[in-house]
């Protein structure tokens, strides 16, 4: 049996029941092909039940990814028996409390360490029983500390703790709680597209948005066959590593080559890139139309690099009339690439690839570009144009279940 916990789910009032069942949808989803698995919405939490000791591995990784579970444990239920056998009980408790505690240990690489910090942590929802929580918590720690490696007991964060909650008819038994995604559940505000590249910040910008609870839809512009297709490649890989934790998502692939070569011979060459990043803009909010969604995100940090001044910034935005979301606009690069590790995106990251930010890029690019003069500029480069055309060389890739499934060819419904 697994326990899994929420904390701000607990805080939303009458909306509560709403985000429970989003993580409930969410729990089904990952464990469809885990039919004897029972999940049960409970007061405060959720339970897994049924599941079968071989598959605690797989659980545990999957339960890792849920948005909106702050922790879980996993946890094993003991049958009491009847009447006023307490003693009985006890033992039981003891014996299990002990078993479990080794177990933890094999499984997390402890067995042989000494001196680790250990504490016993009781509820006693059966109020007959004559003893209290703390008289409990202690009897039971007297027993399991004979066949620990010289534990030491710390009632402040320890690093195992042992809960026992002790019911009127049954126990519950789990040692320490392993930490979970946490955020809100996926699909629970709404939908955003996200202008994803095979670089270290756009799948982290998109990751922190899906902690949310937005849904994301990814368009990534690339300069094939002006360059390889590593980008393309990298950016499934990525989609499909970010898919663990929104379980299906939609992959916009949009050919910027065209407009850039022309972009190139009709304006100036400090502001290529600006101007590659307008027509961006323009093209995802048309993803966005289609999609239903009701903002933009850019992995953009503030003055990480030319294109990313404020000003410039600002030059950009002004062609598009929805929110743009910038997650990751405070945060530096080496906190980023913390991030994309711990999100499992870094190492495809580091991939050599050639984008089309990267293509044609001046030597000093613009620093301060005014909207007027990429206005200006953009009056000699047929922009209308170019956007109907690249929107129309669109493919789409359909990501399900952390694998793509399925690939559609260029689209042209508008």
């Amino acid at each position: 049996m697994f326990i899994l916990r929420y904390h701000e789910i607990a805080l939303k009032g009458g909306n509560r029941h709403f985000f429970e069942s989003r993580v409930k949808r969410h729990l089904e989803r990952i464990f469809v092909d885990f039919s004897h698995l029972k999940i049960r919405n409970l007061r405060d939490h959720f339970r897994l039940e049924g599941d079968k000791p071989q598959d605690a591995a797989v659980i545990r990784e999957r339960l890792g990814c849920v948005f909106g579970v702050v922790n879980f444990s996993e946890a094993e239920q003991i049958e009491l028996e009847p009447g006023g056998a307490i003693e009985t009980n006890y033992v039981k408790i003891k014996e299990k409390s002990l078993e479990m505690i080794q177990a933890f240990l094999k499984r997390k690489g402890l067995e042989g360490l000494e001196g680790l910090t250990f504490r016993v942590t009781c509820v006693r929802r059966d109020k007959s029983i004559p003893f209290n929580s703390m008289e409990l918590a202690r009897e039971i720690s007297q027993y399991v500390l004979p066949a620990l490696m010289n534990f030491k007991v710390q009632l402040n964060r320890p690093q195992i703790e042992l809960f026992v909650e002790w019911g009127n008819d049954h126990a519950v038994i789990y040692v320490s709680k392993e930490p979970a995604a946490g955020g809100l559940p996926t699909g629970s505000a709404g939908k955003v597209v996200s202008l994803l590249s095979s670089g270290f910040d756009s799948p982290v910008a998109s990751w922190m948005l899906m902690r949310r609870g937005a849904t994301v839809v990814f368009v990534h512009f690339h300069s094939y066959p002006a360059v390889g297709e590593e980008s393309i490649e990298n950016v499934k890989e990525i989609v499909k590593v970010l898919n663990r934790y929104q379980i299906q998502a939609k992959l916009y692939l949009i050919p910027l080559v065209n407009y850039q070569k022309f972009v190139v011979a009709h304006a100036p060459a400090p502001l290529r890139v600006l101007l590659y990043r307008r027509m961006m803009f323009r093209l995802a909010q048309r993803v966005m139309y289609k999609e239903g969604a009701k903002a933009l995100v850019t992995g953009e940090s503030l003055s990480q690099v030319a294109s990313q001044t404020l000003t410039n910034i600002h030059a950009v935005d002004v062609v598009v009339q929805w929110p743009v979301f910038r997650p990751l606009i405070g945060i530096d690069k080496q906190e980023i690439i913390t991030m994309a590790e711990s999100i499992g995106t870094a190492d495809i990251s580091k991939q050599p690839y050639e984008d089309c930010c990267s293509l044609y890029v001046p030597k000093s690019p613009a620093l301060s570009a005014h909207p007027k003069e990429l206005d200006d500029a953009e009056a000699l480069l047929q922009v209308a144009r170019f956007e109907e055309e690249l929107w129309a060389a669109r493919d789409i890739v359909k990501v399900m279940d952390a694998g793509i499934h399925s690939q559609e060819g260029t689209c042209s419904d508008a």
